[in-house]
């Protein structure tokens, strides 16, 4: 472990997820490893300090679900749209018939979702 980080979220997270599984077996191993491992340094080593590689993986964690869950609501609507154009394209091809530019399919899309819009 070293000082060379000089702040939390530089520290890798190959590093940290490191240090949280010898944490994880500092607890099993009993009261000598655990006084060992999680003692405090001063200066504080942002990669080996206990409560700074808790706090910063604790943080990245819910960094991360905020992230997930933004990603999934941006996936539920791009296959809402996909589903859109396929509806858009199944209904031009039973109207039409035979095969339609991509741009129509997408000027019937838009069309059918401001007439939605207005209901």
């Amino acid at each position: 472990m070293s000082d060379q980080y000089k702040h939390g979220d530089k520290v890798p997270s190959e590093v940290l997820c490191k240090r949280l599984n010898e944490l994880s077996d500092a607890v099993t191993e009993g009261r000598g490893a655990v006084l060992r491992e999680f003692d405090m340094r001063v200066p504080a080593e942002l990669d080996r300090d206990a409560d700074i590689v808790l706090s910063e993986a604790a943080s990245r964690i819910a960094d991360l679900e905020a992230q997930l869950a933004a990603e999934r609501e941006r996936v539920k609507v791009l296959q809402e749209a996909a589903l859109r154009v396929v509806n858009a394209t199944d209904k031009a091809r039973k109207i039409y018939g035979g095969t339609l530019s991509f741009d129509a399919v997408c000027e019937l899309d838009r069309l059918e979702a401001k007439a939605h819009k207005g209901s």
